[in-house]
């Protein structure tokens, strides 16, 4: 995607494992876990995306 001068580009990481507990805070646990379904050790797979910004120089 470009925006003015800049390209921005979605670069993945991988994915983790946390705490859907942690991740939702005080929302209900039935609720969440539509969406995102817990494991055995009540975690969540979550995506680790950054976003890389690179300026384009004209010469």
């Amino acid at each position: 995607m470009n925006l003015g001068n800049w390209q921005l580009d979605t670069v993945s990481g991988g994915r983790m494992r946390l705490d859907g507990g942690t991740m939702f805070g005080m929302v209900p646990k039935p609720l969440w876990e539509k969406l995102q379904p817990a494991d055995e050790r009540n975690r969540i797979r979550a995506a680790t995306n950054c976003v890389l910004a690179r300026e384009r120089l004209h010469p």
